[in-house]
């Protein structure tokens, strides 16, 4: 018996295991991968590919846009190469480039043009177009560049004919070749149409901006805009300083009018007035006289009365003087009136001169203003004009100049290749490594899908229930097929089948004689698990060791145990229980020594009833005073309620389990329906299980 203790960790024998175990699945998945791709490759022709080797070169011009015309520059950084020739590949994929070459080359009918187009479920009713016709082909064409460094590209195509791969590769490059030309040249010639169209509004723009700027020069007189601008300017200037003399003057001369206007009821007041006396010297000379003459008065008065011809005569004489100094004074008040009017007419004239100045140079700017507008206009028109007619020489020179094609450069021409194109020639080993890994991978998988019980791992893990022995599943030679086992102590001694189970029987002799157990139930979760061949097998070596062995056939509803020693089943076990007899009225010696058999015998109307009585019981304590080892073979626990009624009858049970058959929850529904009887499990013994070489056992399930 083993103990789970005695089991080494998980290492390579355990993965030797499980490939074993599952060898046939990674065989028939491996032979099915390399006859799948063998046949592909024997039914299907390979296909060629015709490579042409280019160079493309950007356009080595000045950086120019124009319409969508691109010319590229000498110093354009590697990205900028990278889109451009990237660009180039689109091209050389496109639709219109397809659609050139299958003209030329007449494809249209190997493309079915016109038929319907078929799919996955059939056809689909709606014709092949050119369109489609030419993307299908566009598919086909390859474009690659082997390093980003450099301007390097690799065109192809494949075809089951080499020379029609290398036929339309070369095609290809030269409709590339010529739609770029085509393509450039239409571009071309619709920018210089449209400079052309361009040009003339913009010189007739040019026309009439110039002429309204000559019109308003014409109808303001203006030779020059500026020159005028500082002649009104310094008049301005000049009339703001003669006003404002003007008006000081005015000031002025009203302030003698209004200090002299006072004289006109007293003139004698002279001294009230100072600028009549020093602007007139006959006022001066008159009033010298008049003071001459007041104060001579003054001094005679002194001496004569009023009277005296004296004062008579001098009063007469002054009075004479103010007289002429008053006609003097308001001569003199007239003449500043005079001046007056005349300062304030003078300053309202040039008061009136200066607005009128002012309002002059406010026209002048506004017409400097519409002028420069003009101006701006004509100059802007012309300077448009000059950059389009640039743009039209700059257009015409590079048509004449740059051709797409020299940007081109084949380096090495398609020819027809004599090798496979693709990865073909690989196609076999890489089958028969991925058939070889992915038929392990399924082993594993298969492997850890399995819950049926292999071994005494999954019978200590599931069952908790010791291992009492196991048996091999051996081939003898001479047979094509598996032969059954059943007497195989008495047919095939020297197999390895017959050590295991004397060993299987040393260990039930000791067990049952520590425990004295008599009566021993061999059973099995589900039927053809060989508890038959066990049954007999067992006996047989338990006889062998001079045991007095009974074999009783309780599978009433299949019995096996007659056939197998040769014996008359009509009268058995059943019989007995029926009537109630002497048990040994029924039992038959085999033809080994020590070993008896009970058959079945008929088949009961209610066996599982009819083993549920009392009577087992009693034939039972009869049986084991007669016998010192009763062997009882059930049906499966799981397949017939018998095997349940027997294991209450019984001092234990020997439960047989075939490796790789049954599963775990099977099994521990078994279990369950034993422990609920009370019935001791002496333990398991693992059938039809597969050794690897070792020095320990490692073993796998039939398949």
């Amino acid at each position: 018996m083993y103990r789970p203790d005695d089991f080494p960790p998980v290492h390579m024998r355990d993965h030797l295991r499980v490939i074993r175990k599952n060898k046939w699945t990674a065989i028939v998945f491996f032979v099915m991968v390399v006859s799948l791709t063998g046949l592909y490759l024997l039914t299907t022709k390979p296909n060629y590919a015709g490579t042409a080797k280019l160079i493309l070169e950007p356009p080595p011009l000045t950086p120019m846009t124009m319409l969508g015309e691109v010319v590229y520059s000498e110093g354009f950084d590697i990205v900028s190469k990278r889109l451009f020739a990237m660009t180039q590949f689109e091209v050389i994929k496109s639709r219109p480039v397809a659609e050139r070459v299958m003209d030329r080359l007449e494809l249209w009918e190997d493309y079915h043009l016109g038929e319907e187009r078929k799919g996955v479920f059939g056809s689909k009713g709606e014709p092949i177009t050119r369109e489609m016709a030419a993307e299908a082909l566009a598919a086909k064409i390859s474009v690659i560049q082997p390093t980003i460094m450099s301007n390097h590209i690799e065109v192809s195509f494949t075809a089951k004919d080499p020379e029609k791969a290398a036929q339309m590769v070369n095609v290809l490059i030269e409709e590339y070749t010529a739609h770029l030309y085509e393509n450039r040249s239409e571009r071309i010639q619709r920018n210089l149409e449209w400079l052309h169209k361009e040009l003339e509004t913009l010189e007739n723009q040019v026309l009439e901006a110039d002429q309204a700027l000559q019109d308003f020069k014409k109808e303001r007189d203006l030779i020059s805009v500026d020159d005028r601008e500082n002649i009104l300017l310094q008049r301005l200037h000049t009339l703001s300083s003669t006003r404002v003399q003007a008006r000081i003057a005015r000031i002025a001369a009203e302030t003698s009018y209004h200090d002299a206007k006072q004289l006109e009821d007293d003139p004698t007041h002279l001294e009230n007035a100072p600028m009549i006396v020093s602007s007139n010297p006959q006022i001066a000379a008159l009033n010298g006289q008049l003071n001459v003459l007041k104060t001579e008065q003054a001094r005679i008065r002194e001496r004569y009365l009023e009277k005296h011809p004296r004062m008579i005569e001098l009063d007469s004489t002054i009075e004479e003087l103010e007289g002429r100094v008053r006609a003097e004074v308001l001569k003199a008040i007239e003449s500043l009136r005079i001046n007056y009017e005349m300062a304030k007419s003078q300053e309202a004239s040039l008061t009136d001169e200066l607005e009128n100045v002012q309002e002059e140079v406010i026209r002048a700017d506004e017409e400097r203003i519409h002028y420069l507008q003009l101006l701006n206009d004509s100059k802007a028109n012309r300077l448009l004009f000059d950059s389009m007619l640039s743009r039209m020489k700059e257009t015409v020179i590079v048509q004449g100049f740059e051709d797409p094609r020299e940007t081109i450069q084949i380096i090495e021409k398609a020819m027809p290749s004599d090798k496979p194109a693709g990865y073909r020639p690989y196609f076999l080993p890489v089958a028969a490594g991925v058939g070889l890994l992915v038929g392990l991978l399924l082993c594993y998988v298969r492997d850890y899908f399995d819950t049926t019980i292999q071994n005494e791992r999954d019978i200590h893990k599931i069952l908790k229930l010791p291992l009492l022995g196991v048996l091999p599943h051996c081939r003898i030679s001479g047979f094509r097929k598996y032969p059954s086992l059943v007497k195989a102590p008495l047919l095939y001694p020297d197999i390895s089948y017959v050590e295991f189970l004397q060993h299987l029987a040393s260990i039930v002799h000791h067990a049952g004689k520590k425990d004295k157990h008599k009566t021993l139930l061999i059973t099995s979760a589900c039927p053809r698990e060989g508890r038959t061949s066990l049954a007999a097998n067992l006996g047989i070596a338990l006889a062998q060791r001079g045991q007095r062995v009974l074999i009783i056939d309780g599978d009433l509803r299949n019995p096996s145990l007659h056939e197998a020693f040769s014996i008359d089943g009509t009268a058995g076990f059943s019989n007995l229980l029926q009537t109630g007899g002497d048990p040994r009225e029924y039992t038959v010696e085999t033809e080994v020594e020590n070993l008896f058999c009970l058959p079945a015998g008929t088949y009961p109307p209610m066996p599982s009833a009819l083993l549920e009585s009392a009577g087992v019981a009693h034939v039972m304590e009869t049986l084991k005073e007669g016998f010192d080892w009763v062997l009882i073979e059930s049906s499966a626990l799981l397949e017939a309620p018998e095997a349940i009624a027997l294991a209450q009858w019984t001092d234990a049970a020997l439960w047989v389990i075939a490796s790789g058959q049954t599963s775990g929850e099977r099994a521990a529904w078994a279990k369950r329906s034993l422990t609920l009887m009370n019935c001791s499990i002496l333990g398991i013994v693992l059938n039809q299980v597969r050794f690897l070489r070792g020095p320990t056992y490692y073993y796998t399930a039939k398949r």
